[in-house]
């Protein structure tokens, strides 16, 4: 798994983007969509929050999946 910082994190969208512990995993931010958040109910994410995750690739993107927040 994979460790990160989120960047930041809309919640009326339900998206926004982490930022790599090790750049060399993933350079540029990563997506993050909240019905990948793990645990029950509204789910979101605030900005500077540590979370571990996996990375998926999709259509020549890279996003997080299975994030849990730490």
């Amino acid at each position: 798994m994979a460790t990160g910082v989120i960047r930041w994190f809309h919640e009326n969208h339900g998206y926004g983007f982490i930022d790599a512990d090790d750049p060399e995993e993933f350079s540029e931010p990563l997506y993050v969509h909240h019905t990948e958040i793990l645990g029950r109910g509204y789910r979101s994410l605030r900005p500077g929050q540590c979370v571990r995750f996996h990375i998926q690739k999709a259509d020549g993107h890279k996003r997080a999946v299975e994030v849990e927040a730490l």
